[in-house]
């Protein structure tokens, strides 16, 4: 291994690493060597250092594996106070060809057109993208773009030091290649100060972002689109979230909302899963906090929506919207899968979706079964949809402690089914204290052909303390 050490903040230098090096001038030496580099910086004087690209120009593009390691600076102390100010039309760092093994650590990477654009596997951790030394944002258009042929790139990871902080871009990472994204800030600041990315996380293909591992999870919060947006249409793949904070503080107790926690575009996301680490909290979106559209074969269980508001001062707007969508399911027949949806203005709709399964979920209801957490208007809302299953006969749903409809259908809503479900009771099937739908169990209103429980037990509804009545048909 080579070492080249920086101890010039100047740009360009004179293309060569010796007495005085700057960091293009160190990238042009490490690039010519063959094998593994170190490039480590020694400048003068307190921080934050910063390197200011010359305009018009941008650092030559990283050819070879090198570990550019920000945390060598003497006065390095836990974070960045190296900072590399980049170019407005260019990548700060571009990494690709034989450049199979590099790491970026420790540095702060602001005001460029991509603070760092990956073409091969990429290893990021401890790294300020989109604010400088200080914490102040200097936004970067995109924060991390890790391109197409970039498959195996980790950008954080599960210790507190290989968490990147990337706030204040316009999309903070961009994934479009398998990929996997751990123990981050995304559109919070390091002390969880509000700095949001107008996107969060953007990914088409295979990413992973968070994990069950201890710490491997994200706070994605503040951000003024979507915290994480999913696929694209009429783009064919999957990708997994799980064990992050969506939406709330790092602490997760309290709300620093996106505008929507969660989008997909495409199909076959996986949202959670069946361990308590796989739980996904989403929270306090001004709109949705799961919004699936124009997707099919999306998975979301395991996860709470909504918390920690209710209906006093709702945390989502909706907690999950699925609209012009199918084959999608929410919930699922264990335990394990059980969502709860509780403390939202609305709880799920279903616009123009068709074979969509709700099934086994919490709505109104804390983890108990028995406690209200109530969604404020109507729990379940389908709207101009057909051929959907609200509850199946191995996986009900509890649907309580609502001040409008438990669930309400309209808009020519036919052929859906309303089975096994629990509606106005607790999980245990007794009254508690807040658990009635003040307007109705069920509540149908220009809607047809839907079939509410069936013929044997297993598929039958259980209708218990409801306002009005337990079934409205106008």
């Amino acid at each position: 291994v080579r070492i080249y050490v920086v101890n010039s903040i100047a740009d360009p230098g004179d293309n060569v690493c010796d007495a005085t090096c700057t960091l293009r001038d160190a990238i042009l030496a490490a690039n010519i060597t063959v094998g593994s580099d170190e490039i480590r910086f020694d400048i003068p004087g307190p921080g934050p250092h910063v390197i200011e690209v010359m305009s018009g120009s941008f650092l030559p593009p990283i050819t070879e594996n090198v570990d550019i390691n920000g945390s060598s600076e003497p006065d390095f102390a836990g974070a960045p106070v190296v900072v590399v100010d980049g170019p407005d039309d260019s990548p700060a760092f571009l990494i690709f060809d034989d450049a199979i093994f590099t790491y970026i650590h420790d540095l702060s990477v602001v005001d460029s057109l991509e603070g760092i654009t990956c073409w091969v596997p990429c290893f990021l951790t401890g790294n300020y993208i989109g604010i400088d030394a200080a914490g102040a944002a200097m936004p970067n258009n995109t924060g991390i773009l890790l391109d197409g042929s970039s498959f195996g790139s980790i950008v954080g990871g599960t210790s507190v030091n290989a968490r990147n902080v990337i706030s204040g871009n316009q999309i903070g990472l961009d994934s479009r290649a398998p990929s996997t994204i751990q123990g981050n800030y995304v559109g919070l600041g390091p002390g969880g100060a509000l700095m949001p990315n107008r996107i969060g996380i953007s990914s088409v293909e295979n990413t992973q972002i968070g994990g069950t591992a201890p710490g491997a999870g994200n706070v994605i919060s503040g951000n003024f689109d979507s915290g994480i947006k999913l696929g694209s249409p009429g783009i064919t793949h999957s990708g997994l979230v799980q064990g992050n904070l969506i939406g709330t503080t790092i602490s997760g107790l309290g709300c620093a909302g996106n505008e929507k926690g969660i989008k997909i575009q495409g199909p076959e996301f996986t949202i959670g899963g069946t361990t308590p680490a796989a739980k996904n909290i989403i929270s306090c979106s001004s709109q949705n906090g799961v919004w699936i559209t124009m997707s099919s074969g999306n998975l979301v269980q395991g996860n709470d929506i909504g918390f920690p508001g209710d209906e006093s001062d709702p945390s989502n707007h909706r907690g999950v919207l699925i609209e012009d969508s199918s084959n999608n399911t929410i919930g699922g027949t264990t335990p394990g899968a059980r969502n709860i949806i509780a403390g939202n203005e609305l709880g799920l709709r279903i616009n123009r979706g068709e074979l969509n399964t709700v099934a086994g979920n919490y709505f109104g209801v804390d983890s108990t079964g028995i406690v209200r957490r109530g969604n404020l208007s109507n729990h379940i809302s389908l709207s101009d949809t057909s051929t959907n299953s609200i509850g199946v006969a191995s996986g009900g749903n509890v649907i309580s402690g609502t001040q409008g409809c438990g669930m309400r259908l309209e808009s020519s809503s036919y052929a859906n089914f309303i089975r096994n479900n629990i509606i106005g009771l607790g999980a245990d099937g007794a009254v508690h204290p807040g658990l009635w739908n003040a307007l109705g169990g069920l509540c149908i209103e220009d809607s047809y052909d839907n079939l509410i429980g069936g013929s044997t037990t297993e598929l039958q509804n259980t209708f218990g303390s409801n306002g009005l009545t337990a079934i409205q048909i106008v």
